[in-house]
């Protein structure tokens, strides 16, 4: 502090730090698991903390703070999910580059037919009766999602909460890889009537 003013950057440092040493000693007896969806996302974050302050030069953004702070957090499991984005992909590697197997980058691709079949299986495993038809669906369902598992899920959980789609409205996405998600994500949160 400097005549009564509080610099970002050692407040920041200093809760770093804090951060870090609680989570040494966490890790010390357990092995965390932190995982991270939608990592595109995190570039598009406004920070608040920059807007309420009106920071423009100080950097106090989530993938800065990631790129800075996983190498230090041993013992643990970190999953980062998302888009490919070869420039974050690029600063994790030169960050984790002196500890060989810290850091892997890898695509997950569709799901094959017959494991889509098992992940049906498992999802209507305690689904209502009424919709166990869909396992007679599973070529069709597969093809539909394009053996993506997350459009299974959001599919079987909108049949489980009783609201229908249409074959038709399904097979109009066939034609586009992004219908089907945005379809589904419009059901599942009603954007039509969003209150009811």
């Amino acid at each position: 502090r400097s005549e009564g003013l509080v610099s970002l950057d050692t407040e920041e440092e200093k809760l770093d730090n804090l951060f870090l040493n609680d989570y040494n000693n966490f890790a010390k007896n357990f092995r965390p698991i932190l995982v991270f969806d939608t990592v595109e996302n995190l570039n598009q974050e406004s920070d608040l903390i920059q807007n309420i302050c009106k920071l423009e030069n100080i950097s106090v953004a989530v993938r800065e703070w990631l790129v800075q702070n996983l190498p230090q957090l041993p013992n643990s499991v970190i999953l980062l999910a998302g888009r490919p984005d070869p420039t974050f992909q690029t600063l994790l590697e030169q960050a984790n580059h002196n500890q060989a197997g810290r850091f892997e980058a890898m695509e997950v691709s569709s799901l094959t037919r017959k494991d889509h079949q098992q992940l049906l299986g498992l999802l209507l495993k305690k689904a209502p009766a009424n919709i166990q038809v869909l396992r007679n669906k599973s070529d069709y369902l597969w093809e539909l999602t394009r053996g993506r598992p997350v459009h299974l899920i959001m599919l079987i959980e909108l049949a489980v909460q009783g609201k229908s789609l249409s074959l038709s409205m399904l097979s109009e996405t066939k034609e586009d890889p992004l219908a089907l998600g945005k379809l589904l994500v419009r059901s599942i949160f009603n954007y039509d009537d969003p209150v009811g």
